[in-house]
Formats: structure tokens, C-alpha cells, sequence
């Protein structure tokens, strides 16, 4: 290129260095680097970052933090990924104090650190046991808004675990839940992490990262972490299949709901009147009305008596697939218990039955809505 008489820019000598960097001819991309300025094309930070990054790998810190004198002598500014890589050089060699120097140097430089460099300290001061210390990374990391992700965790969960702080584990894993709203896969990860340990979360904890999955949609991760809970030494609550069983009816996933609803009695699990509210509303929703009668019919047999709550869903389940003649037998039986209607069946009622107006005074007489209704 030079003997044709080109002469090449930064941008081409960076891509010469850097795959001299990565095919282990480190020695030649520095030689380069020094025939730069006699060529008359100076190095920018990303030849030094290239450079540097090869010789943190290579165990040569001396050499990198060398480099990286000279680079700031030629008042080229340092990035955030030149710092990473001489963080993650020294944390390599256990020189966390250096390492955290570092971070300091960074905040006088007015370099914000990114997720990648608060995870490499995190993760090697909990490898030595210094797992208060990475906690104080994590708190400067918070109140710079950068959000811990689950390689943040899954490090402070092995610090824990390596230091037999089983119940800090336990609080972290639960703390998670909060942090990661809206992100369950990653608590699952952590999850996974923190079971390769021998210790178990709660059942409220599981409970927690089961909804996360469920209203996010990631069903089938959610049965695989359900299956996970049953085998378990945990005892899985009713709490825990009402959540999984919300999550499949919700997805028109009917036959999933039906089985974890059966699998309920085959624990030895009496159903409360939640689950029967979720899997009759999931049946009337598919149409299946024969079948969510037979469930609502049958929740007495079992110990359950029906609420407003399960009269309403199943009446709201005729009343829309306009079985009115079942629907106002249940409307009968509901208000003679002394339940009430809720608004939404307030509202199927007066569109579908406007001219009955023995089922409409019914309501009005012993509902809590009434008031806010318009029966005219």
C-alpha cells in the first residue's frame, strides 16, 4: 500500500493492530504503533485500547499501565473501554486495591463506568471474599443509574455463597425481585446460581420470579421453574399454582391450566376460591361452559363455597356467550345468597337483559354498584 504510494490513515493501521493484537503478535502491533508518528499519522485511543487490552491478557500490567502513560503524555483522553481493560488486567492479578484506584481516577476524569467495569471489580472482590466491598460497588453503581444485571448478581450470589452467608444470599435473590421487574429471566439465571449452591430460596421468592415469567409471557420457562419448585424440598402452595394457572388461561393455554388444576388434588392441595375463580373464567372464555359449570358445581363437594367473586365470573361467562336462561338462574341463586354483582356484570345485564326487569331490581336491590348504575 505504502510502495504505491498510499499512505494509509488511523482507521487502517487500527485494523492492522488490532488483528496483530488478537492473532498474538502483540510485539509487532507496539513496533507499528511506534512507526506511526514517522509515517505521519498518529495513534488515537482505539490503537493504545487494542494494544493495551493484549497486553492485560497477557499478564503484562507493567507494560499496559507503560502504554498508558504514554498515551495520556500525547494528550490523547482515555475511554471507558481503555479503563476496563486495565481493570480487568489488574483484578486478574488480585490487585483489586489498584483496580479500585482506577475507578476513582475515573470519576476525576468524568468517565462514567459501564456495566461492564463495575461487574469485573464486583466479581473479583467477591472471588476474594471482599463481598462487603463489592456491595459498596454495587450502591455506587445504583446511584449512577447504572442497573445491576444478572452477572452482577450471580457474582454477589457466589460471593455469598463461597463466604457461607447463606441468609445474605437469600436476601439478595429476594432483592432481585424488585430490581428486576420487568427482567425475570434474568432472577431465573440467578436462581439457577444460587440452587448449584445447595440453597434454596423461599416459596415467596419463587412465587415472585414464577409471576415475573408469567406476566411477561415466558410460560414454558415458568413451568420448567415450577416443575423445578415441586421437586423441590419447598412445599408449593396453592399461591404458586394460582399464579402459573392465571399465566396458561391468560395465553389460552386451557390445557396446561386444566392439568396444573388437577395436579393440585394430586398434591394433596385444596383449591381456595381464586383458583376456582381463574380456571372457570379461563373455561368461559374457550366457551367451554359445560365444563366450567361442572367446576363451579362441583367446588362445594370440595370444601369450597363459591363467593360473589366465582358467581360473578361464571354468570359473566353465560351472559357473553348469551346463555341468558343459566345466566339468570345463577343471578337468582347469587343474589338470594346475598352476594352482589360487579360492575362489569352490571353491565352485561342491562344490555342483554334491559326488559327483565324482576332480574333488574333484583341487583339494584342488593348490589354495592347500584348506585352508579342506569337501569332506565
Amino acid at each position: 500500500m505504502v510502495s504505491g504510494g498510499y499512505q494509509p490513515n488511523v482507521h487502517t493501521y487500527n485494523v492492522i493492530v488490532n488483528a496483530l493484537c488478537k492473532s498474538g503478535k502483540t510485539n509487532v502491533a507496539i513496533k507499528l504503533l511506534k512507526g506511526m508518528g514517522e509515517r505521519g499519522c498518529e495513534p488515537d485511543v482505539v490503537t493504545y485500547n487494542a494494544i493495551m487490552d493484549a497486553l492485560c491478557k497477557d499478564k503484562l500490567i507493567i507494560e499496559a499501565l507503560n502504554l498508558f502513560s504514554q498515551m495520556r503524555n500525547k494528550c490523547i483522553s482515555p475511554s471507558v473501554i481503555t479503563y476496563n481493560c486495565l481493570i480487568q488486567g489488574i483484578c486478574n492479578l488480585g490487585k483489586w486495591n489498584q483496580a479500585l484506584a482506577l475507578l476513582k481516577e475515573m470519576a476525576g476524569q468524568n468517565i462514567s463506568p459501564s456495566i461492564f467495569t463495575l461487574n469485573i471489580l464486583i466479581d473479583n472482590l467477591c472471588k476474594e471474599g471482599l463481598v462487603s466491598k463489592a456491595q459498596a460497588i454495587m450502591k455506587i453503581m445504583i446511584q449512577k443509574g447504572v442497573k445491576p444485571d444478572v452477572v452482577t448478581y450471580n457474582s454477589l450470589m457466589d460471593g455469598f455463597c463461597l463466604c457461607n452467608q447463606m441468609d445474605e444470599a437469600t436476601k439478595l435473590f429476594d432483592q432481585m425481585g424488585l430490581w428486576e421487574a420487568g427482567r425475570p429471566g434474568n432472577a431465573l439465571e440467578v436462581f439457577k446460581s444460587m440452587c448449584s449452591y445447595g440453597q434454596q430460596p423461599n416459596v415467596i421468592t419463587f412465587s415472585t420470579i414464577l409471576n415475573g415469567l408469567c406476566k411477561q409471557g415466558n410460560l414454558d420457562e415458568a413451568l420448567t421453574l415450577f416443575k423445578a419448585m415441586e421437586k423441590s424440598r419447598l412445599k408449593v402452595n396453592c399461591v404458586s399454582y394460582n399464579i402459573l394457572i392465571n399465566g396458561m388461561c391468560r395465553a389460552g393455554r386451557l390445557t396446561d391450566a386444566k392439568e396444573l388444576f388437577s395436579r393440585l388434588f394430586e398434591k394433596g392441595l385444596q383449591p381456595d376460591v381464586y383458583t376456582y375463580s381463574i380456571i372457570i373464567k379461563g373455561l368461559c372464555n374457550e366457551g367451554l361452559l359445560d365444563e366450567a359449570y361442572k367446576v363451579f358445581r362441583g367446588m362445594e363437594e370440595c370444601g369450597c363455597l363459591p363467593n360473589d367473586c366465582c358467581y360473578n365470573v361464571i354468570i359473566q361467562g353465560f351472559l357473553r356467550h348469551k346463555d341468558i336462561p343459566e345466566a339468570t338462574l345463577l343471578i337468582d341463586e347469587m343474589v338470594d345468597k346475598g352476594f352482589s354483582a360487579d360492575a362489569t356484570t352490571f353491565e352485561l345485564v342491562i344490555h342483554l337483559l334491559r326488559n327483565d326487569d324482576l332480574i333488574l331490581t333484583k341487583l339494584r336491590n342488593h348490589s354495592k354498584c347500584s348506585k352508579g348504575a342506569n337501569f332506565k
